[in-house]
């Protein structure tokens, strides 16, 4: 059995160099901890989760499935959000009943 390595012990150009490579690649499973967010700068994880999750399907609406780096929010909401919560709301994206709105995709010309 391999022991996972804490993401808050890499030095910063480890952490940087993971982080490029995860823009491209799409895999952010290295990271361990969420990093900080000053908005949310209390115990209650509900406001990060749904930021995270939100952040994850404007992401996708915006800039397409395939778009790798959106994989960062969508890790950052797992690691935020209780299951039931996520699988709930996919849901409702799903049916078009989620009671957010998402940006409207862009038109390139």
């Amino acid at each position: 059995m391999t022991v996972m390595e804490n993401s808050n012990d890499l030095s910063v150009d480890e952490y940087k160099a993971r982080c490029k490579k995860s823009r491209e690649t799409g895999d952010y499973s290295w990271v361990t901890n969420p990093p900080y967010d000053p908005r949310f700068p209390n115990v209650n994880r509900m406001p990060n989760c749904k930021e995270n999750f939100m952040a994850f399907q404007a992401c996708k609406k915006l800039n397409g499935e395939d778009y790798k780096p959106c994989n960062f929010f969508d890790h950052m909401s797992k690691m935020y959000c209780h299951s039931f919560i996520l699988e709930e709301w996919n849901e409702q994206v799903e049916n078009g009943t989620f009671p957010y709105k998402f940006p409207k995709k862009k038109h390139h010309k």
